[in-house]
C-alpha cells in the first residue's frame, strides 16, 4: 500500500461537517478510518483532522482512488486478544510476526511490550502476512 511508505507529513486526515467518518488521504488515494485505535498511529490528536463541507469531500472521494480501511502506520506494534503473537506494520503493507521476547527487546528495548495495540483478531485478517522479525537487521527492511 503506498500509505504505508509515507510519513506521517504526507497523510491528511478529513471529515464532512457534523459527520463522524474520519478518511485519510495521500496523494490520490483516501482510505477510511474503521477505529481510534488505527488513527491514533497516525496522529496524536483528534485535532490533525480537518472537517470540510459534505461537497468538498464528495470531490475529494470522488477526485481519489478509494482503498477501503486505513491500515496502522508503519512500525506500529499490534496483537490480536486472546492471541501473544506480536506483530509490526511495515512499510509493504505487511504484518510481521516478532518472533521472540528476545528479538524485541533488542529492537525497542526494555519497555517493547509497552504501547502495543491490542484488536479483534478479524482486524488482522485484512493484513498479508509479511517476513518474520527475527533480528535488528529484519526490521530495517520492511
Amino acid at each position: 500500500s503506498p500509505l504505508l511508505d509515507l510519513g506521517n507529513a504526507d497523510v491528511q486526515a478529513y471529515k464532512a461537517y457534523g459527520a463522524n467518518t474520519v478518511y485519510l488521504k495521500s496523494g490520490t488515494q483516501m482510505w477510511r478510518v474503521s477505529d481510534e485505535a488505527t488513527y491514533f498511529t497516525w496522529f496524536d490528536s483528534w485535532k490533525d483532522v480537518v472537517a470540510v463541507s459534505p461537497a468538498t469531500l464528495t470531490v475529494y472521494k470522488d477526485g481519489h482512488t478509494f482503498m477501503g480501511d486505513a491500515p496502522f502506520a508503519p512500525g506500529t506494534r499490534v496483537k490480536a486478544a486472546g492471541n501473544p503473537r506480536v506483530y509490526v506494520s511495515g512499510s509493504d503493507g505487511s504484518l510481521h510476526w516478532i518472533i521472540s521476547e528476545t528479538v524485541a527487546n533488542s529492537i525497542y528495548g526494555a519497555k517493547w511490550n509497552k504501547g502495543i495495540i491490542e484488536v479483534r483478531p478479524e482486524r488482522l485478517w485484512n493484513y498479508p502476512m509479511g517476513t518474520h522479525v527475527e533480528s535488528s537487521n529484519v526490521i530495517q527492511t520492511i
